[in-house]
């Protein structure tokens, strides 16, 4: 509620003082600080939206909401910025030539502060809650506190030395706080793709995941983190076990394991046991898998993360494909040249597909 208060305060000053000096840049400065309040506005509802707890349809909560509200501020941004390269642009076809007045500098300066102030509590709440609206709110003040030193900069300027730079300096910052904006966006964009989890935390949950009991574990693989926005995270893995390990013992430990990650990094996990086939009958399968794949399409290759396991009366294998950026053929097309090419065979089998450089 304070920075929505304290955005009204700084806007309403801000166009007095924009009116009184006749400078477009202070009264776009304003208006972006009017702006800000709405968004603002917007980033306390979205928050509020996301922390709620999930249900019927929306099992895994409504943190995504946030996503949605970060993407609306940064639109909001790059507005702003626009509508303010337009005043720029008028600013110096009509140049000004303001009074200095000490009011002015003292509300330009409090302003700096203030933006300084709230960009550090935004920048704090995304750090804590990994907020994207905060993040994108952080972007915007410190984006502000940056115009408004030019704008400062600029009053001084033109109304102490007439050098008339209100219009030109205006277009910096119109520049500079589009710039904001699209990153903001942009990088909103790449979590609602589904964008890699962070490297470290995977690395973490992999070592926990294997050192959790070597004697059973032999390897991890697929693992996924799934990011639902606002804290809500959930983990997928595949775990193998070692050669020679015992089966059931394996599958009870897969099932503490569930837990004891629960526990420790506070992801709902699903974690998908494979007991690997013997060295003879792996080799067989992966050499019928590597021959039916290269009669498909020679440009399709098989990755060497491709695994067979035991199953229940046959071997099992996870075929993962590497197939070209440039590759014409459709993902649906690929998946029953192959099921028509493994037609028959003494293995069942699961196809993935991985996009990646190739032999076009």
């Amino acid at each position: 509620m304070i920075p929505i208060i304290l955005n009204l305060c700084l806007g309403i000053f801000k166009y007095i003082c924009g009116t009184v000096s006749g400078l477009s840049s202070i009264t776009s400065d304003a208006a972006n600080n009017l702006s800000d309040a709405v968004t603002s506005l917007m980033t306390v509802l979205g928050v509020k939206m996301a922390s709620t707890l999930g249900g019927q349809r929306h099992q895994n909560g409504h943190g995504r909401m946030e996503w949605i509200v970060g993407l609306v501020v940064s639109c909001s941004i790059v507005l702003v910025g626009w509508e303010s390269l337009g005043n720029s642009v008028h600013a110096i076809r009509n140049p000004a030539s303001p009074k200095f007045n000490v009011f002015i500098l003292i509300v330009m300066l409090v302003s700096i502060g203030i933006k300084i102030l709230l960009f550090l509590f935004n920048r704090k709440k995304s750090l804590e809650k990994n907020s994207s609206a905060y993040k994108a709110a952080a972007a915007d003040c410190i984006s502000d506190a940056v115009s408004t030193s030019v704008v400062t900069l600029t009053f001084l300027a033109d109304s102490l030395l007439k050098l008339h730079l209100d219009g030109w300096c205006g277009i910096l910052v119109s520049l500079f706080i589009m710039r904001n904006g699209l990153l903001s966006f942009a990088e909103i964009t790449r979590r609602v793709l589904g964008e890699v989890a962070d490297a470290d935390l995977s690395e973490q949950l992999k070592n926990f995941v294997l050192k959790y009991n070597e004697n059973l574990i032999g390897e991890v693989v697929d693992l996924q983190l799934m990011d639902y926005g606002y804290e809500r995270y959930g983990a997928s893995l595949t775990v193998r076990a070692k050669h020679g390990a015992d089966r059931a013992e394996f599958l009870l430990l897969v099932a503490d394991l569930k837990s004891a990650v629960y526990q420790k990094f506070g992801y709902i996990t699903t974690i998908e046991p494979e007991i690997p086939a013997s060295p003879k009958v792996q080799e067989q399968v992966m050499e019928i898998v590597r021959h039916k794949i290269s009669g498909i399409d020679r440009n399709l290759t098989v990755a060497e993360n491709t695994r067979v396991n035991e199953g229940a009366d046959r071997p099992q294998a996870i075929i993962c494909i590497l197939v070209p950026f440039s590759y014409s053929s459709h993902e649906q097309e690929i998946f029953q040249q192959v099921q028509a090419s493994l037609k028959d065979q003494n293995f069942s089998y699961t196809v993935k597909l991985l996009a990646g450089k190739g032999k076009l």
